[in-house]
């Protein structure tokens, strides 16, 4: 057993949008019998941290304050790096990152695409490199949302309508009005719930062509709570689409007014693809 401190470094705003990955990570290191503790912009130096946010970390003030502690740490890459930037982020500072990286006990991320980036810019031991397929998780489930009400609402997408996703967002509101939701940051974050319990799909859209994987945490969220997912992306290599059905933008509509899929079913088959049988992979 360990002394783990999951230490998401970012806003209020970014820890909220984060709390899936979070909580699951907090969740599945508890299942494999670790004292785990979860930590806001803070680190701490009695255990072993995995940073959520270490792209904000390398880009702060005090970053070489942060290497000169010589904490223990793993970073937990959630974020699209191409060996450059971090999703496509102008005047990020490549070398504090790198060395953040290299001062690590070793990169830990759900995403193919990351795992061959870091093995090609060869700035960490690859034996360091480590793979966490996101899953399933009891505790996902969310209480306040209800499947078993009436439903009002065709589909609903929540996230940042970033890139293509808000001129795709524009023609299904054309053609749906009311009958489909985006949810944005100027809703409660914890509206999302209400407005999932009261649709037949969850949308899930891709943002462009720098889009190199999806977001499984927001999949895996959806899929525990039987919401079916409406998909647009076609980059998956890691496979976290594979209970989503599959269709381009310009099928939604006629795919949101057809029958609902089984969501018992749905769930089941999430369950078989669980984080905390995956966490048991990692050397920690």
């Amino acid at each position: 057993m360990k002394k783990i401190t999951i230490a998401h470094i970012g806003s209020n705003e970014w820890f909220n949008y984060k709390e899936e990955i979070i909580f699951g990570l907090y969740h599945a290191l508890r299942s494999c019998g670790h004292q785990v503790q979860i930590k806001h912009n803070q680190l701490d130096e009695q255990s072993i941290n995995f940073i959520i946010g270490g792209d904000w970390l390398s880009q702060d003030i005090k970053f070489q304050q942060f290497i000169d502690n010589k904490l223990k740490y793993y970073i937990f890459e959630v974020e699209n790096f191409d060996g450059t930037t971090i999703n496509n982020r102008q005047g990020f500072n490549l070398k504090n990152y790198c060395q953040m990286i290299d001062a690590s006990l070793g990169v830990i991320t759900p995403y193919l695409y990351n795992i061959d980036t870091l093995n090609k810019i060869n700035i960490i031991d690859k034996n360091k490199i480590q793979y966490l397929k996101w899953g399933y998780f009891d505790e996902v489930i969310d209480p306040n949302i209800v499947r078993t009400q009436a439903r009002n609402i065709h589909g609903t997408f929540f996230g940042l309508l970033k890139g293509d996703r808000l001129t795709k967002a524009q023609m299904l509101q054309a053609k749906l009005q009311s009958q489909v939701r985006f949810l944005g940051r100027e809703q409660p974050h914890a509206f999302k719930a209400a407005a999932l319990s009261s649709s037949n799909y969850a949308l899930s859209l891709a943002y462009g062509d720098s889009e190199k994987f999806v977001n499984p945490f927001r999949l895996y969220y959806l899929f525990a709570n039987g919401v079916n997912v409406i998909s647009d992306n076609t980059i998956d290599a890691d496979g976290y689409l594979q209970l989503a059905i599959k269709a381009p933008i310009s099928d939604f509509v006629d795919q949101m007014l057809n029958h609902v899929p089984d969501e018992r079913v749905l769930i089941e088959r999430a369950r078989m693809n669980n984080l905390k049988q995956n966490i048991k992979t990692l050397t920690i």
